[in-house]
């Protein structure tokens, strides 16, 4: 897609897509804070085990557990 696009263009890209990530991160901390309030925080989305604490730790944010991640590819 890029290699369609004129320098100026290319530039415009590259300054949206760390917007477009933070804006990204900010809805995953945001739906991590409603789970929390919720009491299901660290409690996988898919299956209702509870989230290993070393992938909380790495992925705060996480909605499954590895094993259902794994499966659904999310």
């Amino acid at each position: 897609m890029d290699k369609d696009l004129g320098p100026i263009e290319k530039r415009l890209a590259r300054r949206t897509r760390p917007q477009d990530q933070a804006a990204h991160d900010l809805q995953r901390i945001d739906d991590a804070l409603g789970r929390m309030e919720r009491g299901c925080f660290g409690y996988c989305e898919a299956c209702g085990t509870q989230i290993d604490l070393a992938r909380l730790t790495k992925d705060p944010a996480a909605r499954c557990c590895a094993s259902c991640e794994t499966k659904t590819g999310d």
